[in-house]
């Protein structure tokens, strides 16, 4: 998994050597590079600013492992003549990792922190030498605005009223939404980087760690099975798992129940069920096939239909992050009064 981290005071493995690759011969050493990072974090608070048009938010770029891989700095409060000549958001990776995906997934991860930062767009200065640095730019649809000396370009970000999807979530699981920040994919590369794994055409999003990450709807088609039109409802689907994550430990098991009433609750009922897709759910614990999601919806319909809303928060709250399948059966079986087997499924079925 790629993800973007505030900079800090704590010494990170290897960051002080991504420094001295990205900028060789400026005979920093490690006692330097400690004061430099600490005015690093002193801008990114504000503290013994002038005004907080200088305030700079340094984020470092990490893979999975804390490996760093670049760093991103944002000013979104830089007074508008600045902006246009030099931009208010920079970012670049080490030169050993650059590459058009890499480049174009830690533009993505920035522009989300952007608009958490409460900005609409942003405005990059480009390095005509770095090629996998300008793709990435013009990948997230970036147009230049300035003459050839400067290489300024502009990005509008992503603007979404999902004021209604978090109001009908919040309803259903009786809890406030999580804070969460909104990645644009525009790429089924990209999305493999930032999913942390190679995805198959049907998966268009995911979501955890208080992130959605999304393919843009016009380019949905090009580049999964779903329409264009199905983003509303794939929106709630990602923003339910959220939701499901907070209401119980942080969990995402068993995988019928988190997907099942995601899909539910995006009304993405799908295909007609065979009756042994319908008792199917005890064979879905782990497992994330595309089967999960038809399963899972009925399983989740069936319960709330003939239990109620009640006893269905009562399971996910009792759901942590290490559940096993034996803990899960014993609480399924304390709430419903019934064992989790196909058997007992199809009793209920009728």
């Amino acid at each position: 998994m790629l993800y973007l981290k505030e900079i800090d005071l704590f010494d990170r493995p290897d960051l002080f050597g991504m420094f001295q690759e990205q900028k060789p011969g400026h005979e920093m050493n490690e006692t330097e590079f400690k004061k430099y990072k600490a005015g690093l974090v002193e801008q990114l608070s504000g503290a013994n600013l002038s005004t907080d048009k200088n305030q700079a938010v340094t984020y470092v770029f990490y893979s999975q492992g804390d490996h760093p891989l670049g760093l991103v700095t944002i000013k979104p409060n830089l007074d508008e003549s600045l902006v246009k000549e030099s931009g208010n958001l920079e970012f670049w990776l080490r030169p050993s990792e650059r590459s058009e995906s890499l480049e174009t997934a830690l533009l993505s991860l920035a522009l989300s922190k952007a608009k958490l930062l409460g900005m609409k767009e942003v405005f990059l200065l480009s390095d005509e030498g770095n090629v996998a640095s300008l793709k990435a730019i013009k990948n997230k649809g970036g147009i230049k605005i300035s003459d050839d000396k400067n290489n300024i370009y502009k990005i509008t970000l992503w603007n979404e009223d999902l004021s209604e999807t978090i109001k009908k979530l919040e309803e259903f699981f009786e809890i406030n939404a999580p804070e969460f920040e909104l990645i644009v994919i525009d790429s089924r590369e990209e999305l493999d980087l930032l999913y942390g794994k190679k995805t198959e055409n049907w998966t268009a999003g995911f979501a955890g760690f208080n992130r959605i990450g999304f393919i843009r709807p016009d380019k949905l088609e090009a580049l999964s099975i779903h329409k264009k039109e199905s983003h509303p409802k794939r929106m709630i689907h990602e923003m339910s798992h959220l939701f499901y994550n907070k209401c119980s430990d942080d969990s995402r098991r068993p995988a019928w129940l988190n997907e099942g009433l995601a899909s539910y609750l995006a009304d993405q009922k799908g295909k007609e069920f065979s009756l042994e897709e319908k008792i199917a759910a005890p064979d879905f614990f782990a497992d994330q096939g595309q089967l999960v999601y038809r399963v899972g919806y009925y399983t989740v319909k069936t319960l709330l239909d003939k239990f109620g809303k009640d006893k269905l928060l009562e399971l996910i709250k009792r759901m942590t992050k290490d559940i096993n399948e034996e803990d899960f059966n014993k609480h399924f079986f304390e709430i419903y009064g019934f064992e989790f087997t196909k058997e007992e499924l199809r009793k209920v079925i009728g």
